[in-house]
């Protein structure tokens, strides 16, 4: 069964730079972050290291994603907007 992380992501547009800032969770689980274009496409997979992760946006172009954050079974995701 999958549970729910508590996460905050920001800023939201954000430009240069997402924070990620997760609750608690299970630090010897396999973490990671995903962001998906509005057609589906990944564009990009980082692993998690920690309980607050930055993503470098520069080289993603601006535009609306979706991200995906799963740690163990425990997922979140939501909505992230990229001005660069």
């Amino acid at each position: 069964p999958s549970s729910t992380l508590e996460v905050e992501v920001y800023p939201n547009p954000s430009s240069g730079e997402i924070n990620i800032l997760i609750g608690e969770y299970d630090t010897g689980a396999d973490a990671y972050v995903k962001l998906f274009d509005v057609n589906g496409k990944l564009v990009l997979k980082e692993s998690i290291l920690d309980r607050h992760h930055r993503i470098q946006t520069g080289s993603i172009p601006s535009g609306v994603y979706t991200y995906q954050i799963e740690i163990g079974n425990a997922t979140n995701s939501g909505k992230v907007v990229v001005q660069n």
